[in-house]
């Protein structure tokens, strides 16, 4: 016998995994930038005795749709 509370449950899962993209998107290993991606620099704040946070825009072209970035995901080390 199923309560409410566990068909409920099972249903909220059953719809989330559903919604869930078919295939992750992977980033192109293959993608070189050929001027500074980073042209509006980096940013930091929220200081703490042992960390900060660092922030930029990957952006070719800042001021165009997508920043002039190509669709696809790019990874970015540092």
């Amino acid at each position: 016998m199923t309560n409410r509370r566990a068909f409920m449950g099972g249903a909220l899962a059953a719809t989330t995994a559903a919604l869930l993209p078919v295939r992750c998107p992977r980033a192109a290993e293959e993608f070189r930038f050929s001027t500074n991606p980073f042209p509006l620099g980096v940013a930091s704040g929220y200081p703490t005795p042992d960390s900060m946070v660092l922030w930029t825009r990957l952006a070719l072209a800042p001021l165009e749709p997508g920043g002039g970035m190509p669709p696809e995901v790019v990874a970015v080390d540092w």
